[in-house]
C-alpha cells in the first residue's frame, strides 16, 4: 500500500488472504509500517531483518520511503522465513 507519492504505508501478506471472507476490507489486513530495506544493504543485514520480523520478503524503498520493489527470500537468503 503506497500513498499518492509512492511512499510505502503498509503491506498485506499473501498468507493473510487464504480463507479470508471476501467482504473484509484490505485495510483490515494491512500491516502498517512494514519492514523495509534499501537497495545497497548487504545479505547479512537482509537475513537478520527477515529473521527478526519472521517474514519471507522485504519491501525495498528509497531513503524517502518510495517503493522500488519487493525482495523475496527464496533462493537469495537461505534459512529465513516464518
Amino acid at each position: 500500500m503506497v500513498n499518492a507519492y509512492g511512499v510505502v504505508l503498509g503491506s498485506v501478506q499473501v498468507t493473510g488472504l487464504t480463507g479470508l471472507d471476501p467482504a473484509v476490507p484490505i485495510a483490515a489486513m494491512t500491516t502498517l509500517g512494514p519492514a523495509t530495506i534499501r537497495p545497497d544493504e548487504d545479505a547479512a543485514t537482509v537475513r537478520s531483518r527477515m529473521r527478526a520480523r519472521q517474514v519471507d520478503s522485504l519491501i525495498v524503498t528509497r531513503p524517502t520511503g518510495e517503493l522500488i520493489g519487493v525482495f523475496p527470500a527464496d533462493e537469495h537468503v537461505a534459512g529465513v522465513g516464518p
